[in-house]
Order: structure tokens, then sequence, then C-alpha cells
């Protein structure tokens, strides 16, 4: 019974840091949706008019998101990217809130 306590307990503290880990890179992908969504004339010139403007924003994001790791000056760009959008949406739920009004799809 002792046995069978410490695996649900361990499951569950498991469980809480894979959510925990998961929505700290949706955080971030999501403040570099805002950074790319606020470059929409950028995307809209190199795209054409018709162009899906979310879609390729959230590409870009993710795109940079992963190529984080990969040097340090990428990761000093996510996180001052990251920094000044805390700073202009008040906190992690406005922006949030705010990236699922633009379309994130996360």
């Amino acid at each position: 019974m002792l046995y069978i306590g410490g695996f649900v307990a361990a499951l569950v503290v498991f469980l809480l840091l894979l959510k925990a880990f998961g929505s700290g890179k949706g955080f971030m992908k999501a403040a570099l949706y805002h950074y790319y969504m606020d470059g929409r004339e950028g995307i809209i010139e190199t795209h054409g008019p018709d162009a899906a403007v979310p879609d390729i924003a959230y590409r870009m994001a993710a795109r940079t998101y992963q190529n984080m790791n990969n040097s340090q000056q990428d990761s000093s760009f996510c996180f001052e990217v990251l920094n000044y959008q805390v700073r202009n949406y008040g906190g992690r739920k406005a922006m949030l809130q705010a990236a699922r009004q633009r379309h994130f799809p996360e």
C-alpha cells in the first residue's frame, strides 16, 4: 500500500512539472507571436496582401523558439522580447489572453 501511495505521489509531481514546463513554453511562444504580429506590415509586404498573417507569425515564433538554445544571441533576443511583452501587456495571464484574441493557436 505504501508503494502505491508513493507511486501516485510521484506521478502527480511529474504531471505538475510537465504542465509547468509546457505553460512556460507556450508563454514564450506567445511573446514571440505578439512580436511578429506587431510586424504584420512586414509579413504582408513579404508574403502579399492575402497572406495568413496569424499562421505565418505563429510559424516564425515557433521557429525562433526552437532556435533559442542554439546561441546566446537567440536566447537574449527571446528574453528581451518576453520582458517587453510582459511590460506591455501587464503579466502572463493578460498576455496569453491577448495572444488568443489575436488568433494564437495554443
